[in-house]
């Protein structure tokens, strides 16, 4: 969202993070989720005043999806293990959960840093410690 609409301050960090990643050889994902997502809060009225279009932001997902060096990443077999594992481990509750899904596709797949809310990109953790798939099998109150 910040790289896309310029009355952001950190619009022009965005941006130049984007257009590296999007333009560079280095594989980077996006969780498929927060596609639909970045559709649904910039062309919100509630949230943007004007809101972006939804031609406009329908086509700026495209424009990123059309990078060769982007992969979607997708929930696959082991996504609700990490999810559900996330939730209870580190007490996640309301809107939070959807966080908790993106860091669960992103643990899934290996992700190993992020870009979060504009700014650089940093080491990938889970909602607030490192969680990996090898945490599906040790629980510290015995469960497995």
């Amino acid at each position: 969202m910040y790289a896309h609409r310029e009355e952001f301050p950190q619009h022009e960090a965005a941006l130049a993070e984007v257009t590296r990643l999007a333009e560079g050889p280095r594989r980077w994902g996006l969780p498929v989720f927060v596609l639909g997502e970045f559709v649904r809060v910039v062309t919100h009225p509630r949230v943007l005043h004007p809101p972006t279009g939804e031609r406009t932001a329908v086509a700026a997902v495209q424009a990123l999806l059309d990078s060769t060096s982007l992969r979607v990443l997708n929930p696959g077999h082991d996504h609700w293990a990490i999810l559900g594992r996330l939730v209870v481990d580190e007490r996640v509750r309301g809107n939070l959960v959807y966080d908790a899904q993106i860091a669960a596709v992103c643990i899934e797949h290996g992700a190993t840093t992020r870009s979060h809310r504009g700014s650089r990109l940093q080491p990938f953790r889970g909602p607030r410690r490192a969680a990996s798939r090898q945490d599906l099998n040790h629980r510290s109150d015995g469960e497995t």
